[in-house]
């Protein structure tokens, strides 16, 4: 009956100090008393959130390449079908064709442009994460958040561009039958 009280009253004293031993814990890791405790609370919401939102873009450009890869072989192969029917194309329609071509690389050449940038930013993230400063961090994940938005947005205009290639594709091969 003694031993059973003692661990009751241990217990509770765990209990009763454990809220002191996290607020010492906050303090000691942030160097900020435990009052400014919903200020961290809040910052690591921030966090999670935007953390959250680079996980959907990074699925949103995973799926806007896959589906730029697959439209543009389907034109390359109309671009073959209409070589293969040797039809004979006037200057304009040539100069139009090369033209959307040339648009189409140039976009992907600035979509290369920005590979790096996320590994580059998601490596200041982490050393923030290791300083323990959490504006640091949230900055980071905004620049993240700010190159993928340009990303999706070069896709989208990339997707754009293929959409009226094939469709002025689509027309010529129209013509020749």
């Amino acid at each position: 009956m003694v031993r059973k009280m003692f661990c009751l009253l241990l217990a509770l004293a765990l209990l009763a100090t454990s809220g002191v031993a996290l607020a010492a814990r906050v303090q000691d890791r942030t160097g900020e008393p435990a009052k400014n405790r919903q200020q961290l609370v809040d910052q690591r919401r921030q966090v999670l959130d935007r953390v959250g939102q680079i996980k959907a873009n990074t699925l949103q450009i995973q799926q806007l390449k896959l589906e730029f890869g697959k439209r543009l072989r389907a034109a390359r192969q109309d671009i073959l079908k209409l070589i293969e029917s040797k039809s004979e194309l006037t200057a304009e329609q040539l100069a139009r064709l090369r033209e959307m071509n040339r648009l189409i690389r140039h976009g992907r050449l600035q979509l290369g442009s920005t590979v790096g940038q996320v590994r580059e930013q998601s490596l200041l993230v982490r050393i923030g994460r290791l300083k323990n400063e959490q504006e640091e961090v949230l900055n980071g994940l905004e620049r993240v958040l700010e190159i993928q938005a340009q990303r999706i947005a070069g896709l989208e205009s990339l997707l754009r561009e293929l959409e009226t290639l094939e469709a002025f594709i689509a027309s010529l091969l129209n013509q020749g039958n």
